[in-house]
């Protein structure tokens, strides 16, 4: 293939040399290997070929009528998106050939422009992009999977404004005969996404990005239109394919309808209206179910449900000057409560004093803060008499009572229960029984036999009745023990004002370290001494006798 000596004048000035006065020319690709070839209707005397891609590629060169418009890419080319950009000019004789070279020379490119205005020179401008999988060439019709996005591809950058005057197309499935309709801009692929990316760095800025997504992208997935928040990962807006007309609605008037797109003119969601903003909740039976309206308004007499179609009932209301006093009083069968109006039973809270004490066993539930109280309780849970339990209970429908918390009135203990079972009490005078209920006078007492004593001394869990595989300590392992044993004194983190004496857990020798070796337990160490001090007391009794028999 030639080279044009004013090749870089030339493609520096391709977007110039634009079709002037003929009908638009086409081309076709075909590629092959690590090349592509070319063939187009456009007459050409001279053509310039111009290919760039990932990592600074760059091929450029000019071919003439008889050559092969075609390009070969060389081994330094790596994987990715290649453009490729061909300038065609009809054949000029040496009248065109001087201007030209003149022009390029000079720099001239109001000349180029003037000998496309005067007709003299005619080209045409064809470009493209294709991609280079393991260094064959895809054509631009190639569809590509979703497990190809981690190619390096280099994109196109313009650094200008750019207007584009008629409609456009994104996306891997767009074709050159896209029909457009009244779209002025479209996105057409497997996987559709359009994401806001705020690049503001100061703190003072927002910066929050945005995506609008539509549809999942699984097998089987689902078919919606949603606005996601990316920095916050969720997704605040979503309409699911097949959703009603109208099911969200706002008309000339302000009003905004649910499933309707004739909100009623007295209707509301934003509470902002000259009489009685409110929310209405009508069922139509469109489906087949009993019609029924509900509504949920407020104005200068009151807050209010109104239950429209049984006579405009109003069966729960907030007065404008309620604050405390009856907080949110459902009285009759349903009793409730809150701030009373003597409610008595099944639920009843009240706060800011008075005085109420149940008679009824079977009450439910009973919050109060009673001000002539001594304890100034703010919520309690009373018992049926004096000896019953107070009972808070946790569970399901398969168990109800699996956990529990249990005042014991006749006691005056508190017992807590997991699975079903009292895993720790609470006695009167403070003493705790874990995984029992009788700490027996002890300040700690545990189910494995554990204990704090009320005078402050650990006892550990010794009986025999408690292990198993019971042998000697060996004199040998005990004096290795104690030769590796390494005191230390050290300073607790959390506690960098007292020092202590003791051992490192993770240096003590085997015999004495626990599983974690995070932990040690003081009878170990003192195993270990008591049979290195009962040899050495042996062998002193041994030498004694040895002494005195020497002194017979």
């Amino acid at each position: 293939m030639k080279k044009a000596k004013s090749l870089l004048i030339i493609a520096a000035t391709a977007s110039l040399l634009t079709t002037a006065t003929f009908a638009a020319p086409s081309i076709d690709v075909a590629a092959y290997g690590s090349g592509a070839a070319f063939s187009t209707d456009f007459a050409y005397g001279q053509a310039w070929v111009r290919v760039t891609g990932p990592e600074g590629y760059a091929q450029q060169f000019e071919v003439g009528a008889l050559d092969d418009l075609a390009f070969q890419l060389d081994e330094s080319a790596a994987d990715g998106q290649y453009n490729w950009e061909i300038l065609a000019v009809q054949p000029i004789g040496e009248v065109l050939r001087s201007k030209l070279d003149a022009a390029a020379e000079s720099g001239d490119r109001g000349a180029v422009e003037r000998l496309k205005a005067s007709g003299e020179l005619q080209s045409a401008t064809f470009f493209g992009t294709f991609q280079l999988r393991n260094g064959v060439v895809q054509t631009p019709t190639k569809n590509f999977s979703n497990s190809d996005q981690d190619i390096d591809l280099k994109a196109q950058v313009v650094t200008t404004d750019q207007i584009i005057q008629g409609s456009q197309c994104v996306g891997f499935d767009c074709t050159s005969s896209e029909s457009f309709g009244s779209d002025t801009g479209r996105y057409k692929e497997n996987n559709l996404r359009i994401h806001f990316d705020d690049t503001s760095s100061s703190a003072s800025f927002p910066n929050n990005d945005w995506r609008i997504t539509i549809n999942d992208t699984s097998n089987g997935g689902a078919n919606y239109f949603s606005v996601n928040d990316v920095t916050g990962n969720k997704t605040p807006f979503r309409i699911d394919a097949g959703a009603a007309n109208g099911s969200i609605y706002v008309s000339s008037a302000g009003k905004v309808g649910f499933g309707t797109t004739s909100p009623n003119a007295n209707i509301s969601l934003h509470a902002v209206d000259g009489n009685t903003p409110a929310l209405r909740l009508e069922q139509d039976g469109s489906d087949g179910f009993q019609s029924h309206i509900w509504d949920l308004a407020g104005n200068e007499t009151n807050f209010f449900v109104r239950n429209v179609t049984n006579g405009s009932a109003l069966p729960i209301r907030i007065l404008p000057g309620s604050g405390q006093d009856d907080g949110l009083v459902m009285l009759g069968s349903g009793d409730i409560g809150f701030g009373t109006d003597n409610a008595k039973a099944d639920l009843h809270i009240l706060g800011g004093g008075g005085v109420h004490t149940p008679s009824n066993s079977s009450v439910l539930a009973l919050f109060q803060n009673n001000a002539t109280d001594a304890d100034g309780s703010i919520v309690s849970l009373l018992a049926g008499n004096g000896t019953a339990n107070a009972q808070l209970w946790f569970g399901d429908t398969d168990d109800d009572n699996a956990g529990r918390v249990i005042y014991r009135n006749g006691a005056d203990a508190m017992s807590f229960y997991t699975a079903g079972a009292e895993v720790f009490y609470l006695d009167s005078t403070g003493n705790v029984c874990i995984g029992c209920n009788n700490a027996q006078g002890d300040a700690i007492r545990h189910s494995n036999g554990a204990v704090l004593t009320s005078g402050g001394t650990w006892t550990n869990a010794s009986s025999r009745e408690l292990k198993r595989d019971i042998t000697d300590l060996s004199s040998a392992d005990a004096m290795a023990a104690l030769k590796e044993l390494a005191p230390v004194t050290f300073r607790y983190n959390a506690e960098l004002d007292e020092t202590y004496v003791g051992f490192i857990a993770e240096d003590v020798p085997a015999l004495v370290a626990q599983k974690d070796r995070k932990s040690l337990t003081s009878m170990d160490v003192v195993a270990v001494l008591t049979k290195v001090v009962q040899e050495q007391q042996k062998a002193i009794e041994e030498l004694t006798a040895l002494l005195d028999a020497e002194v017979e």
